[in-house]
């Protein structure tokens, strides 16, 4: 079915779902990045049944402008 993507400002969450529907690839643009910011990510891939538990999160800085 698809992926949810899902972001946060500190290791560990909370995290947010930045996608407004399911993303049917792999590749996932964040464009409401801030400059100079850190960020956590983590995704969840969704099936008819149900989602799935958060993958590994990633960080991601941000450089500034």
């Amino acid at each position: 079915m698809g992926y949810n993507v899902y972001r946060g400002s500190k290791h560990g969450g909370p995290y947010t779902k930045i996608n407004p529907e399911l993303e049917p690839g792999t590749v996932y643009t964040d464009h409401t990045v801030a400059g100079g910011a850190t960020y956590y990510y983590v995704v969840t891939s969704v099936d008819a049944e149900a989602e799935s538990v958060y993958s590994n999160e990633i960080k991601a800085a941000i450089p500034s402008p």
